[in-house]
């Protein structure tokens, strides 16, 4: 647990939500963290992102994080593996350092949805309540700061998302594979 508070920094930053556009950039947020966080703090939280990697200190926020989102993406490797027929999914799995029953419930709803995007919707709710509970009990410390960025990063995959761009590519792809068939 962090010592060092960011009252200033963390009461400035904008709420976030999954349904709006970001206020922000990662980089504006990172540029204002600049200023405010040690170089070893800022290359750590510059270091978060959506995928696990193994790093952050033991027992850190970055390494329950990690944790959390591993057992999640273990549990996709499984579900996927068993809705296909497939019984080679344990090479795909990574090591797991904690245990998440509630999770199984969870991801189980979740790739019911009958479109994928909704299914990703579903998965990244999940990311977001995870993150709510992760940081119980901090408030202006570097945790905060990290799982502001992790949400940011979210928020900025589903910025991303462009359902005419998605649908002309679809389109263009089709079209392309119906040539290449009728060629």
């Amino acid at each position: 647990m962090s010592l060092d508070k960011y009252y200033y920094l963390v009461g400035s930053l904008p709420a976030l939500s999954l349904e709006r556009p970001p206020p922000l950039t990662s980089e504006s947020f990172l540029e204002a963290c600049g200023g405010q966080l040690s170089p070893a703090r800022l290359g750590r939280l510059q270091a978060v992102g959506l995928v696990p990697v193994g790093f952050g200190p033991p027992g850190s926020f970055e390494r329950r994080w990690q944790a959390w989102e591993t057992y999640l993406r273990n549990l996709l490797v499984w579900r996927r593996c068993h809705h296909v027929g497939c019984d080679q999914a344990h090479q795909w799995l990574r090591p797991e350092s904690d245990v998440f029953p509630l999770l199984v419930r969870q991801v189980d709803e979740a790739i019911t949805e009958d479109s994928p995007l909704e299914c990703e919707r579903r998965l990244d709710q999940l990311r977001w309540q995870a993150l709510d509970h992760l940081t119980v009990g901090h408030s202006f410390d570097f945790e905060v700061l990290v799982a502001y960025r992790l949400r940011l990063l979210l928020v900025e995959k589903w910025r991303d998302h462009d359902t005419e761009r998605g649908e002309a590519a679809f389109a263009e792809l089709t079209e392309g594979l119906v040539g290449q068939a009728l060629a």
